[in-house]
């Protein structure tokens, strides 16, 4: 069993490589914004309660009631570096938060503006938190190609501001039509971008080989079932493709049916890079040091598989060296 002390996980400088900008606002905030919106505020309180266990639809419905509060750019960089304050107070040194542009322009914001209010966020977290920080760009299942495009133009744009990766997220159980993407992601792959795929989580192992063969993907999000296919598992560990854990959620959402059946120890065992991040702070209830502790008590992680898990995080990094203030071209 882990004997790891909890204030040594807390005291522990961490990473979190998995972490949604729309599933983290501080539930204060949110209800400061629904204030400010005159908007009703008992609809906020699904929000603030664990979401039920093997429930992937009610998870999602969690994001529809938190997208509105998102369409300004004080409140999307209010977002940001809240949650830099947030996972600073976890014993994170380094994150990578992602979103989808597209979804937070309904009420006018253009798209470089959406990206740039959340790089100013991020950047004055990076300022009062005392860590780094990069932005990842997210894509959705059920886009189409013109759509994808968008998100890589504007992932090739903001590369030397802070922006990294681009993710292809949504309801994989849906369907996992990788071709609306492939372009895209290739022009964001061939611009220095690197790419991450939610793939396994409600979907097949095969999944996660079409990611990285179709997409390119050096990260996986997620990949509980990666188990399910041979393939999977042998491109990933000969490819060194980071899997990015997430045990709360995963358990949140039925990924798992139960925080026993998560396959993260035989990740370890097999040779995978995983990492261990939080997905969603708010929709989740969790924290990286949640998390931590989630792998080492309940899970029983030994001290020599939580330092690898630890190792991978800071492997996995899509950090960048250095980044250019907004404006200067």
């Amino acid at each position: 069993m882990g004997e790891m002390n909890p204030d040594l996980l807390l005291k522990l400088r961490k990473t979190d490589l998995h972490l949604h900008l729309d599933g983290s606002v501080r539930p204060a905030t949110l209800l400061d914004l629904a204030r400010q919106r005159g908007a009703q505020t008992a609809q906020l309180e699904s929000i603030f309660r664990a979401p039920p266990n093997g429930d992937l639809k009610a998870y999602l419905e969690r994001f529809d009631i938190v997208l509105p509060l998102l369409q300004t750019r004080d409140a999307l960089q209010r977002t940001g570096r809240e949650i830099l304050e947030d996972c600073a107070a976890h014993g994170a040194m380094y994150a990578e938060v992602r979103f989808c542009p597209l979804l937070h322009t309904k009420e006018g914001l253009m798209d470089a503006a959406v990206v740039e209010a959340a790089l100013e966020g991020l950047a004055e977290g990076r300022q009062t938190a005392g860590m780094q920080a990069r932005l990842i760009l997210c894509a959705l299942h059920g886009m189409d190609a013109s759509q994808a495009d968008r998100i890589a133009d504007l992932a090739i744009a903001y590369h030397r501001h802070g922006v990294v990766a681009v993710d292809l997220a949504g309801d994989e159980g849906r369907g996992f039509d990788l071709e609306p993407f492939r372009r895209a992601f290739g022009r964001a792959r061939d611009a220095g971008l690197h790419v991450t795929v939610h793939a396994g989580e409600a979907g097949p192992g095969e999944n996660v080989a079409e990611a990285i063969e179709t997409l390119g993907a050096e990260r996986i999000g997620h990949g509980t079932r990666i188990f399910g296919d041979p393939k999977a598992v042998e491109m990933a560990r000969e490819n060194h493709v980071g899997i990015e854990v997430c045990l709360k959620s995963n358990l949140q959402t039925g990924a798992v049916a139960q925080l026993a059946d998560h396959p993260l120890r035989r990740m370890l065992a097999f040779g995978l890079a995983a990492t261990l991040c939080t997905d969603n702070l708010t929709v989740s209830h969790s924290n990286l040091k949640d998390e931590w502790l989630l792998a080492a008590h309940d899970l029983s992680l030994t001290d020599a598989e939580l330092g690898q898990l630890l190792a991978n995080g800071f492997a996995q990094m899509f950090m960048d060296d250095a980044l250019e203030p907004l404006g200067n071209d």
